[in-house]
């Protein structure tokens, strides 16, 4: 019962929204507030400028097909450590997906489709317009300076994934909710991607550190046998001095979502590139007598210059992480133990 008033307060949220790109070219859509990025951060700034401006107009532009980021499309734990202190849009949330699962107490870790259902309903109540694989423009030039000499974001440009519509946007307010930061990026604002020095801002845990985190409990080789160093492995010793700035930039990885339920398990499959070879350094923990099931290094691919969008959910990831249970499944030097676990 619960989840059928659950999947009929979703539909009819759906139904208020606008997930459409108008036909004409080069149109122009003027409003109050534009947020970039269907965030969770996002959808709770669009929330609260409705709840105290109540005749605003407010549009979420998202450049992916999905809105919720990682609250509905990545790991289910959320990264709080106390419950009590969730208020407002968190709360909402949490509330409505304890409707779908029929209890009576708030629910924090819902699966991704509930959690997205609920957001879509929360944002149908307000009548908050999201527009879906909406992009900027990587270069626009729509800056105004004050009378103070302050640089505003008069008007931004979109384009629609998938075709050649564009648009401009101008706005009282825009609100960069995106992960990566791209509203401020594209519209000059300065910023940095790599790993900054100590020095630059007085920070005494910025830069190069050596890590204490995942470690192997054993010692592994990870030379080849042709002297080379094996897959993922990236070298010996910190890439530069203790504190000294670099160009290392944290990279994506897949999370997957498994269950023990029998039910809706689905069988784990051999990629159609799998090489046992590339999980050769975890082969040999295991052979060295680990007994774990320690986190390797994802591969990272940097953005190409024409548009980040081409690798922010490339293959490599899904291959390699696809590989990984295979490997973990079917690979002799995996542990009886491991390759059992329900």
């Amino acid at each position: 019962m619960g989840a059928r008033r659950f999947a009929a307060a979703a539909v009819a949220a759906v139904l208020l929204y606008l997930f459409q790109w108008l036909a004409n070219k080069d149109q122009t859509t003027s409003l109050d507030v534009v947020i970039y990025g269907a965030t969770p951060s996002g959808i709770a700034a669009a929330l609260a400028v409705m709840d105290t401006w109540a005749d605003a107009r407010v549009a979420i532009l998202e450049p992916a097909n999905s809105i919720g980021g990682m609250a509905t499309q990545g790991i289910g734990l959320r990264d709080f450590k106390y419950v009590e202190l969730m208020r407002s849009t968190m709360r909402e949330w949490s509330i409505l997906n304890a409707q779908f699962y029929n209890v009576t107490y708030p629910v924090w870790q819902p699966d991704n489709f509930v959690g997205e259902a609920s957001f879509k309903t929360l944002l149908g109540s307000r009548g908050i317009h999201v527009y879906l694989n909406t992009r900027l423009e990587q270069k626009f030039s729509a800056i105004r300076k004050t009378p103070h000499n302050r640089r505003l974001i008069a008007a931004i440009k979109t384009y629609c994934q998938g075709s050649s519509q564009s648009r401009w946007w101008t706005a009282k307010y825009f609100v960069d909710a995106s992960y990566e930061g791209d509203l401020l990026r594209f519209s000059g604002a300065s910023y940095t991607l790599e790993r900054e020095a100590n020095s630059t801002y007085n920070e005494s845990r910025a830069g190069v550190t050596m890590s204490s985190l995942g470690d192997f409990d054993v010692d592994v080789d990870p030379i080849g046998v042709n002297g080379e160093l094996l897959p993922f492995v990236n070298g010996f010793g910190p890439s530069g001095d203790p504190g000294s700035s670099d160009k290392g930039l944290m990279g994506y990885s897949m999370r997957v979502c498994v269950t023990t339920n029998l039910q809706k398990r689905v069988p784990f499959s051999r990629p159609p590139e799998y090489s046992a070879r590339t999980y050769e350094l975890l082969a040999r923990y295991y052979r060295a007598g680990g007994n774990a099931t320690p986190y390797l290094a994802y591969p990272y691919v940097s953005y190409p210059e024409r548009d980040k969008f081409d690798v922010c959910d490339n293959g490599q990831h899904k291959e390699y992480v696809a590989g990984m249970f295979w490997f973990l499944q079917t690979d002799p030097s995996v542990p009886k133990k491991i390759q059992h676990r329900n």
